[in-house]
């Protein structure tokens, strides 16, 4: 089984939903797509090179947060896998839904050729800026569990970081998000 691709979705409350999306279309040089899904929850920033690697849901409940899609070309071969590394299956809408065994939300979804991460944006004062990684914010007591899961869910390489409360996947060419790990602390109210 191998992650052909990587979605990063922004998942906003609905009452920020609109600003939210004008502000990340606007610093990633992207264009949103027409909302879509049963409810208007979901948009795609449509980059002008490359394919599209970034969306943005609503959610109703909570202050949202960040997951990621995996694109394979079968996913249930990939909920099996995941399941079998200690995930669980939380719906299956069309896609799979799953809960890493920290508890972190991801989605199992069919690949559909994308292969181009996005050209970096030229930005007015002559630097360019590319939005190109994603960090999962971890319980400290579930850190090394959940390194230990994507690392061997997504079949790439576990890096560590000279500060301890990071690790970083190694990303395959023509993936266009890196993924970091970093272990949050034992106070952080997220833990």
């Amino acid at each position: 089984m191998t992650i052909r691709w990587v979605t990063a979705f922004l998942d906003l409350p609905a009452s920020t939903l609109d600003s939210g999306t004008r502000f990340w279309s606007e610093v990633t040089a992207t264009r949103p797509s027409p909302v879509r899904g049963d409810h208007d929850e979901f948009r795609t920033l449509v980059p002008g090179d490359g394919d599209a690697c970034f969306r943005i849901q609503s959610v109703d409940d909570g202050p949202g947060g960040v997951h990621l899609d995996l694109h394979v070309d079968d996913v249930d071969e990939l909920a099996t896998a995941a399941v079998e590394l200690g995930a669980e299956i939380v719906a299956r809408p069309g896609h799979i839904i799953l809960r890493s065994p920290g508890g972190l939300p991801f989605c199992a979804v069919l690949y559909h050729g994308e292969h181009r991460p996005p050209a970096p944006v030229h930005l007015g004062d002559g630097t360019t800026s590319r939005l190109d990684q994603v960090s999962i914010d971890v319980p400290a007591e579930r850190f090394e569990e959940e390194c230990a899961f994507w690392a061997a869910l997504t079949g790439w390489a576990l890096r560590s970081s000279r500060l301890s409360e990071f690790a970083a996947l190694v990303r395959p060419d023509g993936i266009a998000w890196r993924v970091l790990l970093q272990r949050l602390g034992d106070d952080d109210p997220g833990a």
